[in-house]
C-alpha cells in the first residue's frame, strides 16, 4: 500500500515560521570579510571570457572504498572530503587562502516532521567558504569543515537572493563562480 503524499504547501508554511532573523546573523557572520567571488583562475570571467563549463567525475569503485574508509577513520562525511578537494584546489588555482563556492543541498533535511512524504523540489544552492592554512593538519581542516557545514545546514532553508543580500558582495556581482554538486547514490 502507497502512502498518501503529503502537500507540499506543508513545507512552505514551514519554511514561513522559520526564523529569518537568525539566519541572517548566521549567514551574515559566515560570510563577513568576503568580498569578491572565487574565480578559477583558468579562463573564468576575470581573464575576460565569459562561459561555464561543466566536469561529471565518477570515482571508481576501488577509490570510493580507499575514500569511505578514510572517512571512517576520521568520522568524516564523503562530502566534507569532496568540498575540502574542492576548496583546496580552488584556493590553489585562486591564489586565495579564504574561497567561497556553491554547493547544492538537499532541502530534505530540515526540521519538518514527515518531509520524506511530501513530494516536491527541496533543493537549494547555498555558499561554502573555505580557508585553506597550509600550517593545518588536513584531518583536523576537514574536520572544522565538517563542522562548519553541520552548523549552515541549520540554515539551508536561506534562499540564495536573500544570503547574496546579507553578504558583503557588491548589488549585482556573484557570491562564487563555481558549484559542487555532490551526488551519493
Amino acid at each position: 500500500e502507497v502512502e498518501e503524499p503529503r502537500p507540499y504547501s506543508e513545507y512552505i508554511e514551514w519554511l514561513g515560521r522559520q526564523d529569518r532573523g537568525k539566519a541572517e546573523g548566521y549567514w551574515r557572520r559566515a560570510l563577513a570579510g568576503f568580498q569578491s567571488p572565487t574565480a578559477l583562475g583558468v579562463g573564468g570571467s576575470r581573464s575576460g571570457r565569459v562561459g561555464y563549463a561543466s566536469r561529471r567525475m565518477r570515482l571508481s569503485e576501488e577509490m570510493s572504498e580507499r575514500l569511505r574508509a578514510v572517512g571512517r577513520e576520521y568520522q568524516l562525511t564523503l562530502n566534507t572530503i569532496v568540498q575540502g578537494a574542492w576548496g583546496a584546489l580552488l584556493s590553489c588555482y585562486s591564489g586565495e587562502d579564504d574561497v567561497v563556492f556553491g554547493a547544492t543541498v538537499s532541502g530534505r533535511e530540515s526540521g519538518l516532521a514527515g518531509i520524506e512524504r511530501i513530494v516536491g523540489v527541496f533543493i537549494n544552492t547555498l555558499p561554502v567558504r573555505v580557508r585553506v592554512r597550509g600550517e593545518e593538519e588536513v584531518a583536523w581542516w576537514l574536520k572544522r569543515l565538517q563542522e562548519e557545514q553541520v552548523e549552515a545546514r541549520q540554515y539551508e532553508y536561506s534562499s540564495l537572493p536573500e544570503v547574496q543580500k546579507w553578504s558583503e558582495i557588491g548589488a549585482g556581482e556573484r557570491l562564487f563562480e563555481s558549484l559542487v554538486i555532490y551526488e551519493n547514490y
